[in-house]
């Protein structure tokens, strides 16, 4: 459980930072264009940091050695007894913090068989992320090279696939995980904004050196255009 909890936070966090940097373009184009192959790398080795744990985590279920969220989740369907109170008891006792009479709850199977209808390739999303596994991503499928076929936009995962399977995924994660030993994973991205100290600087530094240039082409009797 641990270990696919881990895959879906680092998910989360890589994701997350990808999409500050996008949303930061308008703010900062002139200041990302100055090192624009940078900014360029940086997005894509983010949001393949995130895909390829993603990957990893809706893993098919007929892999049956992944451990992958599916394979989880059916492993607890298979052994409901280990979410009965006694071992939950056991497993919390040396926790002082816990009072496992007053958190332990009963595994809830309708939703338990509704999380696994989730990470199943009955839900578009991850059809998709699978599709995208298998053709391209992970390895590139022969027939598609050789044959130059354009994959179609409608089989590939959108930003709103990424959104739901990461933010459900982690949800689900920390349902079981709550419910197994009361711990539950969080999506905040400690220093996540340190990006940010860069670009405010650069901006800071442009602007007053324009604001320079314009002084002096002012002072000669030119007008300046502030590129």
């Amino acid at each position: 459980m641990d270990a696919v909890a881990d895959d879906l936070v680092q998910a989360n966090c890589y994701y997350k930072l990808f999409r500050e940097i996008n949303d930061s373009v308008n703010e900062y184009k002139t200041e990302m264009n100055q090192s624009r192959v940078f900014w360029s790398l940086t997005r894509d080795a983010l949001l393949d940091a995130a895909i390829l744990r993603l990957c990893r985590v809706y893993e098919r279920r007929k892999d049956k050695n992944a451990n992958s969220l599916g394979n989880l989740l059916n492993a607890i369907k298979q052994n409901p007894d280990m979410f009965e109170f006694e071992q939950f008891r056991v497993r919390v006792e040396t926790n002082k913090y816990i009072n496992a009479f007053e958190s332990w709850k009963k595994l809830d199977e309708s939703q338990l068989e509704s999380d696994i209808l989730f990470v199943s390739e009955t839900n578009s999303a991850v059809k998709n992320l699978i599709y995208w596994r298998d053709k391209e991503f992970v390895h590139r499928d022969s027939t598609i090279v050789i044959r130059n076929i354009e994959i179609d936009d409608a089989r590939l995962p959108t930003y709103s696939d990424y959104d739901s399977l990461l933010e459900t995924g982690l949800d689900i994660v920390n349902r079981y995980s709550s419910l197994f030993h009361c711990c539950t994973y969080g999506r905040t991205l400690i220093g996540g904004e340190d990006y940010t100290y860069i670009l405010k600087s650069l901006k800071k530094t442009g602007e007053a050196y324009r604001e320079k240039l314009k002084a002096e082409f002012n002072r000669h009797g030119m007008d300046y255009n502030g590129e």
